[in-house]
């Protein structure tokens, strides 16, 4: 599959150039073998949370949810982004999960956004399949975090990588999230 590639939009580029104003923290890294550009957010803890992200953490407090401190991180979720998006797509998600204790990590799939590969396979490849895995695996190791929970979140074609990866590494994963997704090409055809 060659999707066609949408341009990152203003307001996700203010997003990149402003990102104390979500009370977060972006780091740009190009993950597998300079393939695959990802970003990892995080919370920033001299900040306290932006205002959606106080609005989350009231809500869950009500439900007699334990939150960690702003700032702290619990675990690492992995955002995928749907067919023809890209991994800016998935800011306004990850700064609400940064609220509650999570680093996120949003590589572009294969084929879109800046991904340097050309094609898609809908995870039919051992890369795709292991992409999820292999992205988390180099981010730990580049960024010195230690190997706490890990967790999925996929939507569209993000989905269908997220069904993929329990498959491949069903050790590396908690909990998986799959929102508007299908888990096999041919019975969508």
């Amino acid at each position: 599959m060659f999707p066609e590639r949408r341009l990152i939009q203003d307001h996700l580029r203010e997003w990149l150039d402003q990102p104390n104003l979500q009370r977060i923290r972006i780091r740009s890294h190009s993950c597998l073998t300079n393939t695959t550009p990802c970003l990892l957010v995080t919370p920033d803890p001299a900040s306290g949370p932006a205002k959606r992200g106080q609005r989350l953490r009231d809500r869950l407090t009500k439900k007699n949810h334990t939150l960690l401190q702003y700032g702290e991180i619990k675990g690492t979720i992995v955002l995928l982004h749907g067919r023809n998006g890209r991994k800016e797509d998935l800011l306004a998600v990850a700064e609400r999960f940064c609220a509650v204790g999570f680093r996120c990590l949003l590589p572009d799939l294969p084929a879109h956004g800046e991904s340097a590969r050309a094609t898609a396979s809908f995870v039919l490849s051992a890369f795709d399949q292991s992409f999820a895995s292999s992205v988390l695996q180099e981010m730990e190791h580049a960024y010195h975090f230690k190997k706490d929970p890990s967790y999925l979140w996929g939507m569209s074609m993000g989905g269908a990588f997220t069904s993929a990866a329990p498959k491949h590494s069903s050790d590396r994963w908690s909990t998986a999230v799959i929102v508007c997704s299908f888990d096999s090409l041919p019975t969508i055809i």
